[in-house]
């Protein structure tokens, strides 16, 4: 069972041996170095990293005890819920781009109805703007 807790770092030092070779998914094989870290609450955890171990003597850190002695650090959850945004402006697109593509769509399908039909294009212009009409006042 996994525990979570937050402490800050206290030793940070290389594990013997100290470097540790796994797979990833896609049969890769990785090198990680071994860190033996001391928190100062006491706890001393292994963590693994690629390159250098990322946090400072100092910093607080959050980390999940996966087993007696190693650990895996946790990262922040961003905040989403306190952004602000007018919902208007997101949902609705500017009329004249929603103008323009009521346009393109009546037109096609003035195009596709006089497909096998000998028609001019005024005659194919006149119904993509009846379409286009009936589409924006109804």
């Amino acid at each position: 069972m996994s525990i979570i807790k937050t402490s800050k770092v206290k030793i940070i030092e290389m594990s013997d041996p100290p470097t540790y070779a796994w797979t990833d998914k896609t049969g890769k094989e990785i090198i990680s170095n071994r860190y033996d870290i001391t928190m100062s609450n006491g706890e001393k955890l292994t963590f693994l990293a690629v390159g250098n171990f990322k946090k400072a003597i100092g910093e607080e850190i959050t980390y999940e005890k996966t087993s007696d002695n190693y650990g895996r650090i946790k990262k922040q959850q961003q905040q989403f819920n306190s952004i602000s945004y007018d919902r208007k402006i997101l949902e609705k697109k500017p009329e004249s781009t929603q103008t323009y593509i009521i346009r393109q769509n009546s037109a096609s399908n003035a195009c596709n109805y006089f497909s096998n039909k000998n028609a001019t294009p005024e005659e194919i212009l006149n119904l993509a703007r009846q379409l286009e009409q009936y589409v924006l006042n109804g």
